[in-house]
């Protein structure tokens, strides 16, 4: 199983994995015998799906005016697991 934020990606694909061998027939080396194999399978992409989100820094207690041209700050947010 897979986890992406990206939802256009969601869903199942299917894989097909094939092989392709050539074995000698004789000891010299000659002539071949090519044997070909194939597995298909399933992967399954699942919306990734965030459990916490805690503050990286607690902030305190802001006080502004709405539109004031100077006022600048970051938040930064942990996401567990990280999407």
């Amino acid at each position: 199983m897979f986890e992406t934020f990206d939802q256009s990606l969601v869903g199942s694909y299917p894989v097909t994995i094939k092989t392709l061998i050539s074995v000698p027939t004789d000891y010299t080396k000659t002539s071949f015998v090519e044997y070909e194999a194939a597995q298909t399978f399933m992967i399954y992409v699942e919306p990734c799906k965030v459990d916490t989100i805690d503050a990286n820094i607690v902030m305190p207690d802001m006080h502004y005016t709405i539109g004031e041209p100077d006022l600048f700050e970051q938040y930064d947010f942990i996401q567990i697991p990280f999407c």
